[in-house]
């Protein structure tokens, strides 16, 4: 005899929730949800059964105990303890004993998941980013929100929280937070090895107003404190959940390669940048990751050690269990059916545990083999409504506007007759909107704090709209605020001024590229005179006259510096033969720009004023100090250890390095030269100052690198070529003492930004803050930095052992215990400049002949490749620069 469900039924519902598998295969944990009638809550306790034979028994008391993970050695279950106060994770033993609270995180923490040794714990938990803000303020303040993730669904207004990632190490109970930001940080998977951490996150400008989010992999490793997360996959796309396959070489992510509306797949990303797979594609099917707490579906899980992975698709309103292999073949299903419904995974060894709901049955934990797909159910929860009779949902379904079909269930009282409503969820358009100055104003300086960055400004130029952003100050030890007007120096992206100047005269007929230089300075004498006698202006403008380049002779600062400087080139080495390789050469600029002197009859200061800034109506663009203490100038800035960034002791490099990076100038004069190629060599006013053909012609491929990770893939006549997500852009980059400059132009989208800062990690920031721009603005993804490889790479490292010199640096490669050592030495009159002039580190392998380095001042890896030269002379290409082995 049955009866009908009443009220008071409710309050007996037992609903199994967040099943765990032992590593074992033998026992699951889970979460069993009850109503506490007297408090008016639910109440959720942690539960165990076995998955042979055995009863369920209770394991906690709660009254809000979830999200239960076993170690990998099947000794200890972490799991959340909330209740009063914010949910901390906790441990229990599993052969018995209390638990023991191992976190106190102010606003609580997040799911737990262990790291494959058992040594650490990963989570994400809410961090208030400016807590001494709302702490310290009488009236509530004014909050100024122009993303949509500021507040969430059951979580009201998160003012400045944001959920990010944390590490807890078991040795010592300390929680380290490793990512940080404006933004939200998914839960986390551990990469098979432990070192990395994989996580979903929308860390775009537009975040909440469209459903673009990404994947990223962030470096936990003792040895990678510090780095900041990277993109995996293309620049756009949705991503909801993300796991490793076994090997470690991919991320496996429930999402898509696109923002259009449609199902998510389940998509094998690799990590070296290869194409993303969608495992299923043909399924058409929607791929689940867990919409809440216990919401339907799961996350993706590779079985141990095996090529399979296990995921939930939904079909007609219910939720299957699918398995497929990791590189690809047909998914097939492992539970399915009518009216059944999956809503937490877990698997080891042969078996997965679900929580299955079924027709006469709001949900069980369930056993199933991979193998066949036999189910064995584990719990019987639902047994105390065995005399309810529960309506049957039934299938309806409706036509549409757009040609489609509606499809949904009912479940009416059948003793009622007569029309009943049918719900129905409709699709919406998504949102979008512009990002602005203001925006980026708010990560630059966001940005510009985390990499202690004193000064900067950002400037974003697309066709004739520019905008400029400042940050912090220009000088610590006076406090001078950096703004948009504000001077900074720009290093050797002047080259591509210099080069500029060089191809006007080609233009007028004055120089040919291809012409000895010797044709206009017979006086020119070199270490090897068969080169003076044949080096080139191609050769000088892209870094392949083989000159020894860090040559920074001071001589005087009066306007024959350059003519002096050039008669003391036949002081500099020969680094290599004439055209052999690349090796980036200021002292070959500095030649240039004497070349433009004998030609125009100027200094080369004089040149520039006349020819390029005077008709780009550039009015903040200087290359002395007198003229510089005009305006409102940048300190370069440096630090020695953990010891805080101060202003350097010297401003300038001497006035003969001119043509080679000493222009000062504002952002937006940067973004000015920079319009002057986007439109073909013509001014503002018209006035064309550059033919179309030498514009062309300096963004050509001249040489290809040794080194395609450090900066480009090549290099034209003055500018850098990138090779960008399938994209070609031109820019330079600049360091001085203590400053450092970054352009990049993206010439079929008509876009320029350039960045001027003045000390701490400025790669980082530039690295950060452009991959942002760029993947915003342009769709763009910067490719992924050069980093040491997953597993090992075994060399021979004999042939590698020795001394590498040139002018300036001397790079000795040493055999230590632990592998090669690289001992990088500044000399020369540089070397009372820097403030470490040794550095020591470890080189990593990645190939037989590229390694990685990471110095002291950087959390970024840095490429070394080792290669020789047609003849055999060996070579290290470190820092853009070819340097000789010597005997």
């Amino acid at each position: 005899m049955t009866r009908p469900i009443g009220i008071d039924d409710l309050h007996a519902i037992a609903l199994p929730e967040q099943p765990s598998l032992s590593p074992n295969g033998t026992r699951v944990v889970y979460v069993l949800r009850t109503a506490d009638r007297e408090h008016d809550r639910d109440e959720r306790a942690l539960w165990t059964v076995p998955t042979g034979t055995g009863a369920a028994r209770r394991l906690t008391h709660g009254p809000a105990d979830t999200a239960p993970a076993w170690s990998p050695d099947g000794h200890r279950i972490a799991f959340l303890r909330g209740g009063d106060h914010p949910a901390q994770v906790w441990l229990l033993p599993t052969d018995g004993g209390e638990s023991e609270q191992v976190t106190e995180l102010p606003l609580g923490a997040g799911t737990p998941v262990w790291s494959p040794d058992g040594t650490a714990i990963a989570f994400t938990a809410p961090v208030d980013r400016q807590p001494s803000l709302q702490g310290e303020a009488k009236t509530p303040l004014l909050a100024v929100r122009d993303r949509l993730d500021h507040r969430a669904d059951d979580g009201g207004v998160l003012g400045t929280v944001h959920s990010h990632l944390h590490v807890l190490d078991l040795a010592d109970h300390r929680v380290r937070q490793v990512t940080d930001g404006d933004w939200h940080a998914g839960i986390p998977a551990w990469s098979p090895d432990g070192r990395s951490l994989a996580f979903c996150a929308d860390r775009g400008p537009a975040a909440g107003l469209t459903p673009g989010s990404g994947t990223y992999v962030v470096d936990v490793s003792p040895h990678g404190g510090g780095t900041q997360p990277r993109p995996v996959g293309g620049a756009t796309g949705i991503a909801q959940a993300v796991t490793w396959t076994a090997e470690g070489d991919a991320l496996l992510v429930v999402g898509r390669t696109d923002t259009e509306p449609g199902h998510a797949g389940l998509l094998r990303v690799p990590l070296d940048g290869g194409p993303t797979v969608d495992l299923t594609r043909g399924l058409n099917r929607d791929v689940l990751s867990p919409g809440g707490p216990v919401g339907p579906g799961a996350s993706p899980q590779a079985t141990d050690g095996a090529r399979t992975v296990l995921f939930c698709v939904r079909d007609r309103g219910c939720v299957h269990l699918y398995a497929i292999d990791t590189v690809g073949g047909t998914p097939r299903p492992l539970v399915g059916g009518p009216d059944r419904v999956i809503s937490g995974l877990s698997a080891a060894k042969d078996t997965a545990v679900v929580v299955l709901a079924a027709p006469g049955s709001d949900g069980e934990i369930v056993a199933v083999e991979q193998a066949t797909g036999r189910e064995r159910v584990l719990t019987r929860h639902g047994t105390v409504l065995d005399d309810v009779s529960l309506s049957r949902a039934q299938d309806r379904e409706c036509g549409i506007s757009d040609g489609g079909t509606a499809h949904g269930w009912l479940r009416s009282d059948s003793e009622r007759a007569g029309p009943v409503p049918l719900p129905l969820n409709t699709p919406t358009k998504s949102v979008t909107r512009s990002v602005g100055v203001s925006y980026w104003w708010r990560r630059l300086t966001e940005l510009a704090v985390r990499h202690q960055v004193p000064g900067a400004v950002l400037g974003i130029a697309r066709g004739a709209h520019t905008d400029v952003a400042a940050h912090g100050v220009l000088n610590k030890a006076t406090g001078v605020t950096a703004t948009r007007d504000s001077l900074f120096q720009i290093g050797s992206i002047t080259k591509v001024w210099t080069a500029t100047l060089a191809m006007q005269l080609v233009d007028e007929g004055a120089l040919d590229l291809d012409a000895p230089v010797a044709d206009v300075l017979p006086e020119l004498r070199l270490a090897d005179q068969r080169v003076a006698r044949q080096v080139t202006m191609r050769h000088l403008l892209a870094h392949t006259s083989g000159i020894d380049g860090d040559v920074f002779t001071d001589t005087g600062r009066g306007d024959d510096c350059l003519e002096r400087f050039v008669g003391q080139l036949d002081e500099a080495a020969q680094n290599h033969p004439l055209g052999a390789t690349f090796s980036y050469c200021n002292s070959g600029f500095v030649l240039v720009g004497r070349v433009i002197e004998k030609l125009t009859g100027m200094t080369w200061d004089r040149a520039l004023g006349e020819r390029l800034c005077t008709p780009l109506g550039l009015k903040h663009t200087v290359t002395l100090p007198e003229e510089a203490l005009r305006f409102r100038t940048a300190m370069g800035h440096d630090s020695e250890g953990d010891e805080p960034a101060r202003p350097v002791p010297v401003w300038s490099l001497p006035r003969s390095a001119g043509p080679a990076g000493l222009i000062t100038a504002t952002a937006e004069d940067v973004l000015a030269f920079a319009r002057l190629h986007l439109a073909g060599g013509t001014a503002p006013d018209g006035t064309r100052l550059l033919s179309e053909r030498a514009t062309r012609a300096m963004t050509e491929q001249q040489v290809e690198l040794p080194d395609t990770l450090t900066l480009g893939d090549s290099w034209g006549l003055g500018w850098i070529r990138f090779g960008w997500d399938g994209h070609r852009l031109i820019g330079h980059d600049g360091s001085t003492l203590g400053q450092a400059a970054f352009l990049r132009v993206l010439p079929e989208q008509d876009l320029a930004v350039t960045l001027l800062t003045n000390g701490g990690a400025a790669k980082d920031l530039y690295r950060e803050l452009f991959g942002e721009i760029f993947a915003e603005l342009a769709g763009v993804a910067l490719p992924e930095p050069p980093r040491p490889p997953f597993g090992p790479v075994s060399v021979d490292v004999r042939r590698y052992l020795g001394r590498y010199e040139r002018a300036g640096t001397r790079i000795d490669v040493l055999e230590g215990t632990e592998g090669l050592r690289l001992r990088y030495t500044t000399t020369g009159p540089l070397a009372h400049l820097v403030p470490e002039p040794v550095q020591e580190t470890t080189l990593m392998p990645v190939s037989d002949s590229q390694f990685v380095v990471r110095y002291a001042d950087s959390p970024s890896w840095v490429p070394v490749t080792f290669y020789s030269l047609s003849s055999g002379e060996r070579y290290v290409h470190h820092g853009m620069r070819a340097t000789p082995m010597v005997p």
